[in-house]
C-alpha cells in the first residue's frame, strides 16, 4: 500500500496535508485514503486536547474572580465547546 503525502486537494492555496484535510470538500477526498484518515484523526485529538487546555487555562484564571461565571471546571469546558463551535 503506498500512503499519499497529501490528499490531493489544495484549499486556498494552503498546501499542507493537514490543513487541507479540514475543509468540507478535502474530507470527502480524504475519506479514500488511509493517510489522510490518520491526519483527520490527528487533527480531531488536537483539537480535542486543546479544548481540554484552553478550558482549564480559562478556569484557572475566573475562578479567583469574584462575580466569575465559572462555578466549576464543567462550566469552563462548557464555555470552550460553545465558544469553539460558535
Amino acid at each position: 500500500m503506498t500512503l499519499r503525502p497529501h490528499c490531493g486537494v489544495n484549499v486556498g492555496g494552503l498546501g499542507h496535508p493537514v490543513l487541507n484535510c479540514l475543509s468540507a470538500v478535502a474530507t470527502v477526498e480524504c475519506l479514500r485514503g488511509e493517510w489522510c484518515i490518520q491526519e483527520l484523526i490527528t487533527t480531531l485529538y488536537i483539537g480535542f486536547l486543546g479544548l481540554i487546555f484552553s478550558s482549564y487555562f480559562v478556569y484557572l484564571a475566573e475562578k479567583d474572580e469574584g462575580r466569575s461565571d465559572f462555578a466549576s471546571y464543567a462550566d469552563a469546558l462548557w464555555w470552550g465547546v460553545v465558544s469553539s463551535v460558535d
